[in-house]
């Protein structure tokens, strides 16, 4: 026989379509004819009592509607619905999900009121080396306010002495005045003054320096500079103290610096040391 639905050739027995899977109606034996009304057997095309010919139609409005196809229309029906129907909640589950939203994207109360605060921890060789600097700053400032001598207290060498003898073990300094017709003519020198000391052609270190008070001169005023070298050994010493003027500078009569007759000087002092 045929399949009631795609039409092929199935087995006589057969309940379900291998081809499209359709649930066979039960055929009925043997039928009536709709002219006659002589029952002839069911596949019978043409009627035996009145030669009545069986059309396509009338063979299958005999038979029934496949149960089957109903029930699997229904099923995706349903699925289909309970994927269209939006999802709600009950008024007893919503604050209950709202609740924990908040808890998970919102902090705790306590977490935002605890202080960002930490304890800063400091390298391992902080502690040792800060006790290895303190004896140092110590020994440091010890010795610049404490063990350098006042003024009164140097012995202090002209830087063009010619020649000179002075004790050994003493405290030295290298003075000279700058002279200049108005106070802030002396002033405005010492600001572009530069000066370095050598001994017996060694770069010798200024260890301080420091201004007398100004002093009336019969030409005007001056002002003596002082440069500490510290204390030297028994011996003869050649010491020469460079002046460098960095800038234009006017003392009342003359320019002094760059671009000027008088850029800057060098004055020799042969010392003793006895």
């Amino acid at each position: 026989m045929k399949c009631q639905n795609c039409g092929k050739e199935i087995p006589d027995t057969a309940k379900v379509c291998g081809y499209c899977g359709t649930r066979q109606a039960i055929k009925p034996a043997e039928k009536n004819c709709p002219q006659c009304k002589a029952l002839v057997p069911f596949d019978a095309k043409v009627c035996g009592n009145c030669g009545h010919h069986f059309d396509v139609e009338e063979k299958t409005s005999l038979i029934k509607e496949k149960p089957v196809e109903e029930k699997v229309v229904k099923k995706t029906s349903e699925k289909e619905e309970s994927f269209k129907k939006p999802v709600t909640t009950t008024a007893e589950e919503k604050p209950a999900k709202t609740a924990q939203r908040e808890s998970v994207s919102e902090p705790s109360q306590s977490l935002k009121q605890k202080p960002l605060t930490g304890n800063i921890s400091l390298p391992k060789w902080f502690m040792p080396a800060l006790l290895w600097l303190l004896p140092v700053l110590a020994a440091a400032i010890y010795f610049l306010f404490f063990s350098a001598p006042s003024i009164s207290q140097m012995t202090l060498v002209f830087w063009d002495c010619g020649e000179q003898s002075v004790d050994a073990n003493q405290p030295l300094a290298i003075y000279y005045y700058w002279l200049a017709a108005e106070e802030e003519q002396v002033d405005d020198y010492f600001k572009v003054a530069s000066h370095s000391i050598m001994i017996n052609d060694k770069l010798a270190a200024i260890k301080m320096d420091g201004f007398g008070d100004l002093e009336q001169d019969p030409d005007g005023v001056k002002r003596r500079y002082w440069m500490y070298i510290g204390k030297l050994q028994p011996g003869e010493y050649e010491i020469a103290t460079t002046l460098v003027i960095e800038d234009r500078v006017f003392d009342g009569w003359d320019w002094f610096g760059p671009g000027t007759a008088y850029p800057g000087t060098t004055h020799y002092c042969h010392l003793s040391v006895k």
